[in-house]
């Protein structure tokens, strides 16, 4: 569904986003965290760990983004740790290395063509690269990607000054298009960086950030591929 009039013929690379377009968080997923940190799952350690992440966003805003200032982050949010006898370090570190989710049904065919119609795939991540490069690895992605770009020693996505950390000037923008579910972080990342963009939209939501408006909105992956 076509949103923003934006033409995309001169278009050559995409930007993709991860968490929430490539795959997404499982319903199941204290389950699967408490699991693979051998953790008792009490109601405290839910509440607080989904706060922190709801928190992550608002806190981070206008901050650099380093492991260390995740390790605070995660200190300040989730006290409950000090009941396992864990660090916020031990858990940061540990926490990066569990699968929390499923790969999009649709991802890896959805690269695959686009990759054969001779588009770069590049990946701009809110989040680190080892965990992104184990879950691309996993799911069979990687291979499609060329580059990288994730949230260590940046901006998160919806701050004007994260433009640096894929382009270097306002030249050839119009050969760039990101693709992501956060119209937030993804779309906002399109309205101040000045590209186009494809808002996937999996669960059909209304849109409420009025001032996030989208070049396309898809609601399955592979609509991509008519798109573009």
């Amino acid at each position: 569904m076509q949103k923003g009039r934006r033409s995309l013929e001169n278009i050559t690379t995409l930007i993709w986003d991860c968490d929430g377009t490539l795959w997404h968080h499982s319903d199941n997923e204290m389950d699967l965290l408490c699991n693979a940190l051998h953790l008792e799952k009490t109601k405290p350690l839910e509440e607080q760990y989904f706060q922190m992440l709801s928190d992550f966003q608002n806190y981070f805003q206008g901050k650099i983004v380093t492991p260390k200032k995740m390790v605070e982050f995660i200190r300040k949010e989730m006290p409950i740790l000090d009941y396992y006898n864990l660090s916020a370090a031990e858990f940061f570190e540990k926490w990066k290395l569990v699968e929390t989710g499923q790969v999009d049904k649709d991802a890896k065919a959805c690269l695959e063509k686009l990759s054969e119609k001779g588009y770069r795939n590049v990946v701009l991540t809110d989040w680190f690269m080892e965990t992104q490069v184990m879950l691309l690895s996993k799911y069979e992605l990687l291979q499609y990607i060329e580059a990288i770009y994730p949230l260590e020693g940046e901006y998160l996505k919806a701050d004007h000054r994260s433009f640096g950390r894929i382009f270097s000037d306002r030249t050839r923008l119009e050969e760039y298009i990101i693709i992501g579910d956060s119209l937030k972080s993804d779309i906002g990342f399109a309205t101040h960086a000045g590209i186009a963009s494809i808002w996937y939209n999996s669960r059909r939501e209304q849109r409420t950030e009025k001032n996030f408006i989208p070049s396309y909105e898809v609601y399955t992956l592979l609509e991509i591929c008519s798109i573009l």
